[in-house]
């Protein structure tokens, strides 16, 4: 039985849903994380907003972004959230940046 191909998430991503779309959903992705990180807990959008200082309205459409990539499978960013601060537990969660992001691999 062949090993399966493990890819770069920002390969992913960009084959799936286009360059602009891609970048916005793992931007946001890193962005959700590094605030659900200082809040604590999950953040809503309404938190990522005012963690962010930036409208809803934009929030919300970033959120949209991340949930074309995993329409069926995640509900929230913290799955992947958690994937990503496994791969990447021996830099601080200030470090967790979008490229650090876009070079992680999911199984």
């Amino acid at each position: 039985m062949a090993k399966e191909e493990v890819r770069p998430l920002a390969v992913v991503v960009v084959e799936k849903i286009g360059w602009r779309q891609g970048m916005r959903a793992v931007t946001f992705l890193a962005a959700w994380g590094l605030a659900t990180d200082a809040l604590g807990h999950p953040a809503t959008v309404k938190e990522y907003a005012d963690y962010w200082h930036q409208s809803l309205a934009l929030s919300y459409k970033e959120r949209e972004a991340f949930g074309s990539m995993w329409p069926e499978s995640v509900e929230t960013p913290q799955d992947v959230w958690d994937k990503i601060k496994r791969q990447v537990k021996n830099r601080s969660s200030k470090a967790v940046a979008t490229a650090d992001v876009l070079s992680v691999r999911l199984a």
